[in-house]
């Protein structure tokens, strides 16, 4: 049973990160500067900081750019922990080259899958992508050897 609840989970992810990448670059980078700028005037009004709009649009500017590239390695990482829990077996450590090229290969068509948005396809994507899956399977790996080491 719990293998098919994190089969279910990890599709559930694959097709949360294919909703991301489906929408176009005006709501993409819309929703991702609205979602800073919440974040950037509560923590002003927080703070009692007296800034103005044209500073908070700037800081929006600036961080807009380094968040979405964290959104990228998170959504990734994710993925690499859900397809380690769906795929690694225990004493087979080859498996993981393929979870691997699974998240790469993923990435790959995710990128390309963009450019019928009216999105640009940037190979620097997929790494960071890739990247964020690699961070997520060496995680769930160190996880599940600590695990077999109590």
């Amino acid at each position: 049973m719990k293998n098919k609840i994190i089969y279910i989970v990890l599709i559930v992810w694959m097709i949360i990160i294919f909703l991301f990448s489906s929408m176009n670059a005006d709501n993409s980078n819309g929703k991702s500067k609205g979602i800073i700028k919440s974040i950037v005037v509560n923590t002003t009004n927080i703070l009692h900081i007296d800034i103005t709009y044209k500073k908070i649009d700037n800081i929006v500017k600036d961080l807009n750019y380094p968040i979405r590239k964290c959104a990228h390695v998170t959504e990734y990482l994710i993925l690499g922990i859900l397809l380690m829990e769906a795929i690694y077996t225990k004493n087979n450590n080859k498996i993981i080259y393929l979870i691997l090229g699974i998240i790469f290969i993923y990435a790959c068509t995710d990128e390309f899958h963009q450019v019928f948005t009216g999105r640009t396809s940037k190979f620097l994507d997929v790494i960071i992508d890739t990247l964020g899956g690699s961070l997520g399977v060496i995680f769930s790996f160190n996880h599940k050897n600590k695990l077999n080491y109590k």
